[in-house]
Formats: C-alpha cells, sequence, structure tokens
C-alpha cells in the first residue's frame, strides 16, 4: 500500500495551533476495517478485527508523527475522573483494550512525546501531544466529562 493511501487526515482546531502542539480530529477514512467499521476503525472493544483496528491506529500515529507505541488511551467510562500520564504510561492501550488506563475520561501529562487518545461514536477523536515542556490534556467532548479549571493546563476546555 502506499504512503498516500496510509495517510489519515485530521481537523485541526486554530485554538489548539500552537507550536510544539500536536493535535488532530480524525475522521472514518484511511484505514483497513472492512463494513460496518469501514475504514478508520480505532475502537478495540466494538468487534472490529484487532488486526485492523492496530493497523489503523498505527497510521493514525504515524500520520501525527508518532510510534504506536507513544498512544496512551483511557477507558472512557463517561465520568468526570482524570488521570494524569507519565513516561510509564506510553502504549497504554495502544494495541490491547485491557490495558486501557481503568475509569478515566480525560488524561493529562507534562510528558513531551506522548499521543494522548481518545475516542468518540461520531467517528470523531482527539489526539493530541507535545513536544515542549508544559502541560497538555485530552478530554472527551460531551458526555459527563469535565476538567476543572487549572492554571496548568493552558487551554480552554
Amino acid at each position: 500500500m502506499s504512503e498516500a493511501q496510509e495517510k489519515v487526515s485530521f481537523w485541526r482546531s486554530p485554538l489548539l495551533s500552537q507550536p510544539g502542539i500536536v493535535h488532530g480530529f480524525s475522521n472514518r477514512w484511511g484505514g483497513v476495517s472492512p463494513a460496518p467499521f469501514d475504514s478508520l476503525n480505532l475502537g478495540l472493544h466494538v468487534g472490529d478485527n484487532p488486526d485492523a483496528v492496530r493497523e489503523n491506529r498505527r497510521r493514525t500515529a504515524l500520520s501525527l508523527g508518532f510510534d504506536l507505541e507513544r498512544m496512551v488511551c483511557a477507558e472512557q467510562v463517561h465520568g468526570s475522573s482524570v488521570a494524569f500520564v507519565t513516561e510509564a504510561d506510553a502504549g497504554r492501550e495502544s494495541l490491547d483494550f485491557s490495558d486501557a488506563l481503568p475509569g478515566v475520561d480525560a488524561l493529562v501529562t507534562d510528558e513531551p512525546n506522548l499521543l494522548l487518545t481518545l475516542f468518540f461514536l461520531i467517528a470523531l477523536r482527539s489526539f493530541s501531544s507535545h513536544r515542549i515542556p508544559g502541560r497538555l490534556a485530552s478530554r472527551m467532548l460531551g458526555g459527563g466529562a469535565s476538567i476543572p479549571a487549572s492554571s496548568k493546563i493552558p487551554f480552554p476546555f
């Protein structure tokens, strides 16, 4: 498959477009999953072929400039818990749903080069990371999740 066929496209927010920040909201195209998951299904918990999902995740991470092993995923339980992610969490649920950060809907880090990842039914996914010191958060946009205001998180949510 050519590099162009493997490229995943993203919508990018001008509010998050800052030096050192990598972010994007994917669509459903550019993956390998067959119907009804076609084609860029990223959920390991919905009945799609796990190998197809892993390939979709690999393409997504690479399109953002990351290796799949840098992806960190939350379980997403429609609650209000936040996980502070460290280097030790790199790769959590990138290959296996059972390895997701349990019971949380939002991810926050001050580590560079981690791909904080959330999944949404509406085919809107949030990906964010940073390559410079500071804090960054990735959270579910909707449901019951919320992040209290904090001067340590430099973005409005």
